[in-house]
């Protein structure tokens, strides 16, 4: 039997959280009954002592234990803490990420199992692990512990500490970093090189614009809310970090087949789905995911966390909240993606982008009122490359904030030149979610209609329904604002998204847009007729008015005017061109 010796026995009789706490080697038997053969299931035993106390239980050998002249470390003990009569069965494991700005709150022994049990990431029971019973807490904890009640340390043992706490944890979720991750990663791989696992990296598409919207104290608190819903809900997966600006990593023991992953990404997802509390914002956020596998994506911990990174490019290839495992042939798709991300910036840059404008027409009498400003990308060597390769990674990048306000821009001086010239057509610009999210989008537009003279009342702005689902009351707000300010409200892509009655009541806008999904299917499905007949109904019992996108046949727009649809804009009347053609082919020159 070995005997605990005196040193660690003052890490916790030295603080007061531990005044009641009796520690035993549970090997020695000394204050807790446990049989030299337990198995998981039997019961650990207090003798002769008051039944409300909590034991901590420590397992391993004097060479962990470490005296200083200063004080007393303790390195990489493992540590139990039970009430008696808990079965071993039920013990939790636990990683070492402990809260650091929390654990100096707890207040009284009667809380420590809790606190420990709620605030350090949840780990799953690993067989390499002697009896399923100890527990991995890192050194961090008991230091943490100590310095807020004792005095025993030296200044310069806590800059130690803090300086090890900063080079392994993040200073905003208490969770483990990028390089403690790894660490954690090289010594399972050492412990458990048979066990499969899985690595997930997942990217929060949006903080960046939260942070530029909301600012980097709400910001902060949002990556918090994701980090407490991480640890609360997924008490299965073995280690969670934040690994980046955006992004978190996760280390998945439990992997039985490929379907035990899928279902692990089917559960992130769905913690995605509902609002995140930051301040007094409800904040939505969309994920991509990367996956990759041990040992069939390498065996190394850098390779590992590479292919789960390039499985993440590869997933951001596609729409929001979708995920990706690893396979070799990424390697060259996302080498494609970051020389097309280079590509953008310089076309940015450049002056390669050119607004092309696609004319709107009321189905009455075929008379044009507005047109529609679509950004088009004019390659210098490779032409004019399609919106549907850049658009996806202008969102993805955030590079549609600026790009943004350089359409708006654009598309006002033209109204105004189109204007002065004798033609007074409105001019609709698309808002992607990300652009309406930031803080100071009315006052920036604002500015703009004044610097280019424009009326607001020829400039139409279009929204997507999803905007919606996100802090509806300051949608409805900034969407005032704008109405306010004179301009045309629609909303682009109507029945694609999450619109109700209610919702559209409440919205002071003008218009509504019918997806080209419907219109294409107007000759196709009975259904298609039906979905139109009841949005165009919608929109004249709100007192809207009505525009259909995507008409490319004669027999669409005849049924769309049958049925009181307002305005049509489509392949049959025109293609989107650049505005010098435009003018020739709509605006009569002035004899």
């Amino acid at each position: 039997m070995m005997e605990i010796g005196s040193s660690l026995m003052d890490v916790f009789k030295h603080n007061p959280l531990f005044d009641n706490l009796t520690i035993a080697d549970f090997r020695s038997l000394s204050k807790i009954l446990v049989p030299e053969n337990f198995k998981e299931g039997d019961l650990i035993v207090h003798e002769g002592e008051q039944p409300d106390k909590v034991y901590v239980i420590v397992s391993g050998t004097a060479s962990v234990f470490k005296s200083m002249q200063d004080g007393v470390e303790v390195f990489e003990e493992e540590i139990a803490i039970l009430k008696p009569g808990d079965s071993i069965g039920e013990v939790t494991l636990l990683d070492r990420q402990p809260r650091s700005a929390t654990v100096r709150a707890l207040s009284s022994v009667e809380t420590v199992s809790f606190h420990i049990e709620q605030l350090c990431s949840l780990a799953c029971h690993d067989d390499s692990i002697e009896a399923k019973l100890k527990i991995n807490l890192s050194l961090r904890l008991c230091q943490y512990l100590r310095n807020a009640n004792s005095n025993t340390l030296s200044e310069r043992k806590r800059h130690q500490v803090e300086i090890t706490t900063l080079t392994n944890f993040d200073v905003v979720t208490g969770l483990a970093n990028q390089y403690l991750f790894k660490e954690r990663l090289s010594e399972h791989l050492s412990c458990s090189p048979d066990q499969t696992f899985a690595l997930l990296q997942i990217e929060i598409v949006d903080y960046k614009e939260v942070c530029d919207a909301l600012g980097t104290d709400v910001g902060d608190e949002f990556l918090m809310a994701i980090s407490d819903r991480l640890t609360a809900t997924l008490s299965d997966v073995h280690l969670i970090a934040r690994v980046g600006f955006n992004q978190f990593m996760m280390m998945y023991t439990k992997l039985t087949d490929i379907n035990a992953v899928s279902s692990l990404v089917s559960r992130v997802l769905h913690l995605f789905s509902n609002a995140f509390i930051a301040r007094d914002d409800n904040i939505f956020t969309n994920v991509y995911i990367g996956i990759s596998l041990y040992p069939d994506d390498g065996i190394q911990p850098e390779l590992l966390i590479k292919h789960a990174g390039l499985a993440l490019d590869a997933a951001k290839l596609n729409e929001p909240n979708s995920h990706a495992f690893y396979n070799s042939e990424m390697d060259k798709l996302v080498e494609e993606r970051r020389q097309l991300i280079k590509a953008l910036y310089e076309a940015y840059e450049g002056d390669q982008f050119e607004l092309y404008y696609q004319p709107q027409f009321l189905l009455s009498n075929n008379e044009l009122v507005g047109v529609e400003a679509l950004i088009r990308w004019i390659h210098p060597t490779k032409g004019l490359i399609s919106p549907v390769v850049f658009i996806p990674i202008v969102e993805q990048t955030g590079m549609i904030i600026k790009l943004g306000t350089w359409i708006f821009r654009m598309a006002c001086a033209q109204a105004k030149m189109w204007h002065d010239a004798g033609h007074s057509i409105r001019v609709s610009v698309n808002l992607s979610a990300l652009q309406f999210m930031q803080k100071n989008l009315v006052n920036d537009f604002k500015r703009i209609i004044s610097e280019t003279g424009v009326s607001p009342n020829l400039i139409e702005l279009e929204i997507t329904e999803s905007i919606m689902i996100s802090d509806f009351d300051n949608t409805i707000k900034k969407i005032k604002e704008f109405s306010d300010l004179g301009c045309v409200i629609s909303i682009d892509d109507f029945g694609t998204g999450y619109s109700s009655l209610s919702t559209l009541s409440r919205l002071p806008i003008q218009k509504l847009k019918i997806d080209q999904s419907f219109v294409r299917n107007i000759q196709g499905t009975p259904e298609s007729k039906d979905v139109i007949r009841c949005i165009v109904g919608l929109a004249k019992g709100l007192g809207l008015s009505i525009i259909a996108e995507g008409i490319e046949k004669k027999e669409q727009a005849d049924f769309l005017k049958e049925i009181g649809c307002d305005e049509a804009q489509g392949y049959l009347y025109c293609k989107p061109v650049p505005a010098s053609e435009f003018e020739q082919m709509y605006f009569k020159p002035k004899d």
